[in-house]
């Protein structure tokens, strides 16, 4: 962990097994009593975990490692400020289209679509928190 580079203006995350960070071009995870290990990520940007899960979003895709699965399921989604992680799905804002600009979307199929920018969704127990302009929402 001492010889880690991680990106400056982004926090690290922390599982229930392991400590997880970004890189410039790769994700890193770190555990008691074993070395670093970094797999490659095209220009990370934003990381988040839960209990067992971790997940961040490159230019084009989010990168999803759900409950320790030995392979990572991407998600095809320009995902712009902030994912949202919990034990069961991935929630994330993206551009939807002229009329209703940026909306929540999460990996079991739930579409936030409403008029103004919905942005970093943020989920808890029952509960989807997103912001839009100075206020913050909830849905659920």
């Amino acid at each position: 962990v001492a010889s880690s580079k991680p990106i400056p203006w982004h926090w690290a995350g922390m599982t229930s097994t392991h400590l997880w960070w970004l890189e410039s071009e790769r994700v890193c995870r770190w555990s008691a009593g074993a070395a670093a290990h970094c797999q490659p990520a095209r220009e990370p940007l934003f990381l988040v975990t839960s209990a067992s899960s971790v997940a961040w979003s490159e230019p084009d895709q989010i990168v999803w490692i759900q409950g320790w699965a030995s392979e990572p399921q991407i998600i095809r989604a320009q995902s712009i400020r902030g994912l949202s992680v919990s034990e069961e799905r991935l929630c994330w804002s993206a551009w939807s289209d002229d009329e209703n600009g940026a909306d929540i979307f999460c990996s079991d199929g739930f579409h936030l679509l409403r008029p103004g920018d919905q942005l970093w969704p943020m989920e808890t127990a029952e509960r989807l928190f997103f912001r839009e302009g100075l206020t913050v929402f909830e849905v659920r």
